[in-house]
């Protein structure tokens, strides 16, 4: 489980998963996705399933940035 929300995290471990935490990554736009997708490659490399959430899309919303800036 790889996120920056501690919600999510949660949700993962009651379903059984190993969180990773990726250093900078803060769930909102710029600061997470090049450093979640090398985790989760780098996890990819032991492990069978890597549960990736991406959680700048859904601040986006909430503060009507559709372009995300």
């Amino acid at each position: 489980m790889i996120s920056a929300v501690d919600l999510l995290n949660g949700l993962g471990v009651y379903a059984g998963l190993e969180v990773l935490k990726v250093e900078g990554a803060t769930g909102y736009i710029g600061h997470e996705l090049l450093g979640k997708a090398e985790k989760a490659l780098e996890a990819l490399r032991e492990k069978d399933f890597a549960f990736v959430h991406v959680e700048a899309p859904d601040e986006m919303g909430h503060e009507g940035n559709i372009e995300g800036r």
